[in-house]
């Protein structure tokens, strides 16, 4: 669901899966509350009109009660095909009022292709 609200741009059905107290960490550093992701999102959304997201596996495993791992591969195409940002990531979800909310989230870039490196290389 998440990843189709946000190939959507659906930023408010994206942001259900968060939690309020949400921290995720970034490239770019730490994102802290929900308010927070929802702007790196409607940034994003505003910046690159066409950005899709694919998730090329995903894992998920208990680790306590009410307390599930998630292990992921992704890529972000900000063009909507074509080159793309490849990363890891993993997220942690509880179960709070009657459904699972991520509670943290850690995302790393493990490749940029090449057309979306900054000039002189970088990526």
């Amino acid at each position: 669901e998440g990843i189709d609200a946000f190939n959507a741009h659906d930023l408010d059905a994206f942001m259900t899966q968060f939690a309020p107290d949400v921290h995720m960490y970034t490239p770019t550093g730490w994102l802290r509350g929900k308010q927070a992701v929802h702007e790196r999102f409607a940034s994003t959304f505003a910046q690159f009109p066409r950005v899709r997201m694919v998730v090329d596996s995903l894992q998920a495993r208990a680790v306590g009660p009410g307390t599930v791992l998630v292990e992921f591969r992704w890529r972000v195409h900000p063009l909507g095909e074509g080159p793309a940002f490849h990363g890891v990531g993993s997220g942690v979800y509880v179960q709070r009022g009657g459904g699972w909310v991520e509670v943290l989230e850690h995302e790393t870039v493990t490749r940029v292709d090449p057309e979306l490196q900054p000039p002189g290389g970088g990526g």
